[in-house]
């Protein structure tokens, strides 16, 4: 009994597909101008980032940036994300007017009292959970890089898109540790148990009735 103790509990094989409405919407209500703070501003960056990019925290914390230049071709972001090293390209940034002191050598997001420090990956994880993430699931270990993915093969793009950008060794990995909703297509009761037979079968999850 004290070896069975001791070992990690089952794993879930299925993870609920979670609607990202309500965090992209409350995204879109802030307003990309001077007139917002830079608290608002940096959260709104870091939640954008994370679901176009698939990035963690901890990359969204190492962004140089003296590496993020946008480009007068198309108006699109160019950054480096260090270590793993990728370049990404997404919508226009311009700095807020309240961090064009920031020094040369400052990481993209800093801290908006004290413009001379860089923020921890950990506060970037709190306003990610708490500002967003929040909106549109109570689960608490969610990873913004699951949502993101997870919604990326929801509206159709394809897997080798999706690990490639999300740098993922292989698909499995991607789908082991990180899609959401994989089985909530399939319905094992039905299937399992079907038979010639007229026989009705139930999850235990739907509502009938013993009358």
């Amino acid at each position: 009994m004290d070896s069975l103790s001791r070992q990690a509990p089952p794993i879930s094989i299925h993870r609920e597909q979670v609607d990202m409405t309500p965090s992209l919407d409350y995204a879109r209500s802030i307003p990309s101008q001077s007139g917002t703070s830079v608290k608002l501003w940096q959260q709104k960056l870091a939640f954008l980032l994370a679901m176009a990019a698939f990035l963690r925290p901890s990359d969204l914390a190492r962004i140089p940036f003296s590496s993020c230049e946008v480009r007068e071709s198309d108006g699109c972001l160019k950054f480096q994300v260090v270590s793993p090293k990728e370049t990404r390209k997404k919508r226009p940034l311009r700095d807020h007017p309240d961090l064009q002191a920031r020094p040369e050598n400052s990481t993209l997001f800093i801290k908006s009292n004290n413009i001379q420090q860089p923020l921890s990956a950990s506060t970037v994880s709190s306003w990610l959970h708490r500002e967003y993430i929040s909106l549109s699931t109570s689960e608490s270990r969610v990873s913004i890089r699951s949502l993101a993915s997870s919604r990326a093969l929801d509206q159709g793009v394809s897997m080798d898109y999706i690990v490639t950008l999300g740098n993922w060794v292989s698909s499995g990995t991607f789908q082991d540790h990180y899609q959401r909703n994989q089985m909530a297509m399939v319905d094992f009761t039905s299937t399992v148990l079907s038979s010639s037979n007229d026989d009705e079968f139930f999850d235990a999850s739907d509502n009938f009735s013993l009358d």
